[in-house]
């Protein structure tokens, strides 16, 4: 910054610039100080015209009128340019210093008060985030995390742990879903699949949805104060239609989400071709409300002769509590 100054602003001040006349020596560059647009005038003109304006103004106030070009020390005794100045370079120092105390403060008031909110904001959303979202903790999970840490399963340790024992399915009351495929009419009558044939423990009926089911939920209402330790789903048709299987003529379901009241959840992978009930079990959870469960992945549509079947169905779905 300072190559792009005048060389005289960094020289000593010359002893005549306080006698009259001394503004006959100010360099040309500090002409360009006028307002825009006005004609250049030489100094003893501008001299003239600001002792014309004070007389005009009259001295009160003990205000000091200076010529465009006239230099003053800052603190530090570094000369710099005051440019035309219509009051005392005390006065207009301490305003501008007291101006920018205030935009300081101000701006600081304002940073506090955003970063107060701010730390409100984000309390309340980790908070609600880490209650919405907290998955439960499945088998492979918390294997890793015992072989990380060392700790034992035992029922007395820290990380909860799945359930170890005998199952039994819980009395579903109510299933919906957000796809179910129409009842289809043949000559020999109609087949429903509804989701209510989930839980009907009958492995032959199914629910049906056309195409790819990745996407769609279904919920599932248990009865209030229950505890749920383990989910089972079997993942086709398994069904056999004249001397044929048909578990592998249409897509199957590989992936789900299991996501209970409170916001928890757990994700269960299917094995591809394997037509029996397969289960996971999770630490016991008291459940009061629905539990839901969303599809994440299927397979291609079936296999074989039977390619063009598409279509995702699953035969049974059981959510469980301990046996006595």
């Amino acid at each position: 910054m300072s190559g792009s100054l005048p060389d005289e602003w960094f020289r000593a001040r010359d002893a005549q610039a306080d006698q009259p006349g001394a503004a006959d020596g100010v360099p040309a560059e500090d002409a360009e100080t006028a307002a825009p647009g006005e004609p250049p005038t030489d100094a003893p003109t501008e001299v003239r015209a600001l002792d014309q304006h004070q007389a005009a103004d009259g001295e009160s106030g003990g205000d000091t009128v200076r010529p465009a070009g006239t230099f003053g020390s800052n603190a530090a005794g570094t000369t710099f340019s005051l440019g035309e100045v219509r009051e005392t370079p005390v006065a207009v120092h301490g305003v501008n210093r007291a101006s920018r105390v205030r935009r300081v403060i101000q701006a600081s008031l304002l940073l506090s008060l955003a970063l107060a909110i701010g730390l409100l904001i984000g309390s309340w959303w980790s908070e609600n985030v880490r209650a919405a979202g907290q998955p439960v903790d499945t088998p492979t999970a918390t294997a890793t995390a015992q072989r990380a840490t060392g700790a034992s399963a035992s029922p007395s340790a820290s990380v909860p742990v799945p359930y170890v024992g005998h199952l039994q399915p819980l009395a579903v009351t109510e299933v919906t879903s957000t796809c179910t495929q129409p009842p289809l009419h043949t000559s020999g009558g109609s087949a429903s699949y509804s989701p209510a044939n989930l839980v009907d423990g009958n492995a032959d009926t199914a629910w049906r949805c056309y195409g790819n089911a990745s996407g769609q939920r279904l919920t599932f209402t248990v009865p209030h104060g229950s505890t749920v330790v383990g989910f089972g789903i079997i993942n086709g048709f398994a069904s056999t239609s004249g001397g044929t299987d048909l578990y592998e003529k249409y897509r199957r379901v590989l992936r789900v989400r299991w996501t209970l009241p409170d916001g928890r959840f757990t994700v269960q992978t299917l094995a591809d071709h394997q037509e029996g009930e397969q289960i996971i079990t999770i630490p016991p959870v008291g459940v009061d409300g629905k539990v839901t469960l969303n599809i994440l992945d299927v397979s291609a549509p079936g296999r074989g002769p039977w390619a063009e079947s598409n279509a995702t169905l699953m035969s049974t779905v059981d959510i469980f509590t301990s046996a006595p």
